[in-house]
């Protein structure tokens, strides 16, 4: 894990979202600033597990960064999964904050691995 900008308060601190995939379209709402997310599952390689990749911005956000308040050009959240059955999938997840140029204190990063899991899990 890591977490430059402080977003996090723990490492087992991660937003909710809500996940569907509808044929070969993912789609997340991330509990995180509201931000949407949108991408695709991948061709099948080598592993019979599906796999998705989305991707979700937002731009001139006001963040609390490191106990600073940052007006930043652009947050860019970006999430890879791989799912273990229709109830679990694990990833990772990385978030980009681009600061304008007059805050270059503001420029950070998060990158976690994750593991999310609906109710009691793979059945």
């Amino acid at each position: 894990m890591r977490d430059d900008c402080g977003l996090l308060s723990s490492e087992e601190s991660l937003w909710d979202g809500e996940l569907r995939i509808n044929g070969n379209v993912v789609r997340m709402n991330s509990d995180w600033r509201g931000l949407q997310l949108i991408g695709f599952v991948l061709p099948r390689g080598e592993s019979s597990d599906d796999a998705f990749v989305i991707d979700g911005s937002e731009s001139n956000a006001s963040l609390s960064l490191r106990n600073r308040q940052c007006l930043v050009e652009q947050v860019w959240m970006h999430l890879e999964g791989t799912t273990q059955c229709a109830r679990r999938f694990d990833g990772v997840l990385s978030v980009r904050i681009e600061p304008r140029v007059e805050q270059p204190e503001c420029a950070c990063q998060l990158w976690v691995r994750y593991r999310a899991i609906q109710g009691a899990g793979c059945q």
